[in-house]
């Protein structure tokens, strides 16, 4: 999965309202490629600092500030 603020996924988005032809994608907008294969939930604590995601029966925790500043 990827991780991207969600203000860079907006500027992505409108990009592509702008210049169609564009090839941007999510990943052209992220700031880290997590490498984590078969992921089925994915789920942001309430205070944003912590990422979760499932893989099967289980769950990987990510500190989001270190994700930000890989």
């Amino acid at each position: 999965f990827y991780v991207a603020k969600t203000a860079e996924l907006l500027c992505v988005v409108e990009d592509l309202k702008d210049n169609p032809q564009k090839a941007l994608t999510v990943q052209d907008a992220s700031m880290v490629d997590v490498a984590l294969g078969g992921v089925s939930i994915l789920t942001l604590s309430s205070d944003g600092l912590t990422l979760a995601a499932c893989v099967g029966g289980t769950v990987h925790f990510f500190s989001v500030p270190d994700l930000v500043h890989k």
